[in-house]
């Protein structure tokens, strides 16, 4: 998904140098990067790698370390808690929970009427419930069933639930954390393109968290690839797809189940992720797993530089990354 006018519009979200530590462990460092309007940004990378973190912490849901988080130009990490409430109606998220993140003992109905309560106050009951309604038709289900509990629905009809309430008020960024991930796989494409409808009809900017590369692949405009709490590679969602310029992505990608797929160049070594191993200073973090790893590798840790339009790596040695990717890619195409 590429749209060429993204590029030239002013972010809604932009993030600068965030960092996010529990206790001495980093599990968020130096994050850069920006969101516009109508644009997705897919995030991925394995469990325990940050991704949820960051988007808490983007949220102010969890303290920052460092760093800033500016939506439409006011930074999120120093608004006083008054003005952080009012920010509230456009920073909205939905979970990968479905049914533990609506109220038991809220209705539907009640549920989604409350954001209108909380940020438009002056809204009268006839409208409000009116709002709701209309949100409720407009993912998919029927309003009589506002009067109805989380707990009478399905796991896809609670995920509804949870996109409509976070829809209902049109918010300017969207973070969504895995919300089709405990879905069946029939449902996960509804939401998905729920998701993408919405979008399109309100103009969120969407940042969107998950470990299933094909969902990344057909929502995103652009994806960022974090290992460690660090950012690793960042490009156009087609051109990440085609020649991942970090050992990591390759991995990532090569672990599609997917018979057409390019395998790996070389197998990625398992290596120990406990804390003490993901804080170890200098050096490239992912080196002790990667087939390239050299000297220099385990001397310096790389920066994400640009190598190409629109697309950034950290890796020292990413032109025979993406060399590799291509010849395995030219010679399964050939067999």
């Amino acid at each position: 998904m590429n749209d060429p006018l993204l590029s030239v519009t002013e972010p809604v979200l932009s993030v600068k140098s965030l960092v996010v530590h529990f206790g001495a462990f980093p599990a968020v460092q130096d994050v850069t990067f920006d969101l516009r309007q109508g644009e997705t940004v897919g995030l991925v990378g394995e469990s325990g790698s940050g991704k949820s973190t960051l988007a808490r912490a983007i949220l102010r849901l969890i303290p920052a370390t460092s760093g800033s988080v500016f939506v439409s130009g006011d930074n999120l990490l120093s608004c006083r808690p008054a003005d952080l409430r009012r920010r509230r109606r456009d920073l909205q998220m939905v979970f990968q929970d479905p049914l533990a993140s609506l109220n038991p003992r809220m209705s539907v109905g009640a549920a989604l009427a409350e954001p209108l309560k909380i940020h438009e106050p002056s809204l009268s009951a006839p409208l409000r419930t009116a709002r709701v309604m209309e949100m409720l038709e407009r993912v998919g289900l029927s309003p009589g069933m506002a009067v109805r509990y989380p707990h009478e629905f399905s796991g896809g009809q609670c995920q509804r639930i949870g996109i409509a309430r976070a829809m209902i008020l049109r918010p300017k960024l969207l973070v969504c954390d895995e919300p089709v991930s405990s879905l069946d796989v029939s449902i996960q494409g509804q939401i998905v393109n729920l998701l993408v409808d919405l979008q399109k009809e309100l103009g969120t900017a969407m940042l969107f968290i998950s470990h299933n590369l094909a969902v990344i692949r057909h929502l995103s405009h652009r994806v960022l690839v974090i290992y460690r709490g660090r950012l690793v590679e960042a490009a156009d969602s087609e051109q990440l797809f085609a020649a991942p310029a970090h050992p990591y992505t390759q991995a990532l990608l090569a672990a599609v189940p997917n018979p057409t797929r390019v395998p790996a160049a070389t197998p990625i070594a398992a290596v120990d992720e406990t804390p003490v191993a993901a804080a170890r200073e200098g050096g490239c973090a992912f080196v002790d797993r990667c087939p390239y790893a050299q000297d220099q590798c385990r001397l310096t840790a790389p920066s994400l530089g640009e190598i190409g339009v629109r697309h950034a790596a950290a890796c020292h040695r990413w032109r025979e990354v993406v060399y590799s990717w291509g010849h395995e890619a030219r010679n399964s195409r050939s067999r």
